[in-house]
């Protein structure tokens, strides 16, 4: 159990039980009872006043909540981690505050593709594919792996293959000599897949060094 910041004979004890816990990738409840009995001797709860950031914010907001004792917050970032604490009012004014807690938005699709794709020809058969991730901001959770679909130009089937999700490179093998393969790619969290890439274009050498 938490414990209180401050105390004033003449205003609220600190709310108690307070918890939260995610409904989405972006709301979080707060649930709390009302401060004990003894606390409640100073006269009625007026409000209750939550207050919130996103770990690693500078700026504090708030919202006054008028009669319940849970409230649900909406339009927060995906995948992030926020602290609240609660303060009780009466006609005297504010109370003791609840100490922080911290939870966490739901993890979502990214909203971004990978950056920066580049491919270089490696030799007849094979192509590397080069990219950096999604911005972290638009990761929105844990990116879990990359997706590759690629496919020889004008051909309508492609192949795909999936790599884990701290590769930043991938050859693409067993390709045909002297042909141009066009490759896009997609960032997987648990949530599924990001938007795709445009689709990026490279020429197998229709010969190697060796003359093979």
């Amino acid at each position: 159990m938490f414990g209180c910041l401050y105390f004033s004979v003449h205003v609220p004890g600190c709310p108690t039980d307070m918890a939260a816990h995610a409904l989405s990738s972006t709301s979080i409840k707060i649930t709390w009872s009302p401060p004990t009995p003894e606390a409640k001797s100073v006269g009625p709860i007026t409000k209750y006043k939550l207050y919130y950031y996103q770990v690693g914010a500078t700026e504090e907001e708030d919202i006054d909540i008028h009669g319940g004792t849970e409230h649900v917050l909406d339009g927060l970032e995906k995948y992030a981690e926020y602290s609240f604490r609660l303060v009780a009012y009466n006609n005297n004014g504010p109370g003791m505050s609840t100490e922080e807690i911290v939870a966490r938005t739901f993890s979502d699709v990214p909203s971004e593709h990978p950056q920066n794709v580049t491919l270089e020809t490696a030799s007849s058969t094979s192509i590397i594919v080069r990219w950096e991730p999604p911005p972290k901001d638009a990761q929105n959770g844990i990116i879990t792996g990359y997706k590759i679909r690629y496919k020889r130009k004008g051909s309508r089937g492609s192949d795909t293959t999936t790599t884990d999700g701290s590769r930043r490179a991938f050859p693409l093998s067993e390709l045909a000599r002297g042909k141009t393969y066009q490759i896009r790619l997609q960032a997987l969290t648990v949530n599924g897949s990001s938007p795709a890439t445009q689709w990026y274009s490279a020429e197998t050498f229709a010969t190697d060094l060796d003359g093979k």
